[in-house]
């Protein structure tokens, strides 16, 4: 049977980074952002500092995303890590 008319499910990786500013939200995010609040910060996923919101504005992040840019996020958390 066709799965007509039925939303198709979204995978949401568990692990999500702490900010994401808007470039990333919207490459890996499950829908657009519509209501948020911004502040300028580290993006988790990319590692640039940038205007950024949580992941839950943007649906949170599918699964794929620590593939492509994985390599900063274990940067920064090693760096805050270094720091405490």
């Amino acid at each position: 049977m066709a799965n007509i008319g039925r939303p198709k499910k979204i995978q949401i990786d568990p692990e999500q980074p702490t900010w994401i500013c808007y470039n990333c939200g919207m490459k890996y995010g499950s829908f657009k952002v519509g209501t948020a609040t911004w502040h300028t910060d580290t993006c988790g996923v990319c590692g640039e500092t940038k205007t950024c919101t949580e992941p839950r504005d943007f649906g949170y992040l599918l699964l794929g995303w620590k593939e492509k840019y994985g390599r900063y996020t274990k940067e920064i958390n090693e760096d805050s890590s270094k720091s405490s």
